[in-house]
């Protein structure tokens, strides 16, 4: 329920598809800077040590 609306107020008029590939890759790169925030702080933990 929140989900749906929440879609609705990102994407307006946008297609299903266009906003469904749209958030695959809003994911994707979320996670890959999740990923990159998580390495940069392990390499600096090591490099301070």
């Amino acid at each position: 329920m929140g989900e749906n609306n929440s879609d609705a107020d990102v994407t307006g008029d946008a297609p299903c598809g266009v906003s469904r590939r749209a958030k695959r890759s809003f994911d994707r790169l979320q996670s890959v800077l999740l990923f990159s925030d998580v390495w940069m702080y392990n390499t600096e933990g090591y490099v301070s040590k």
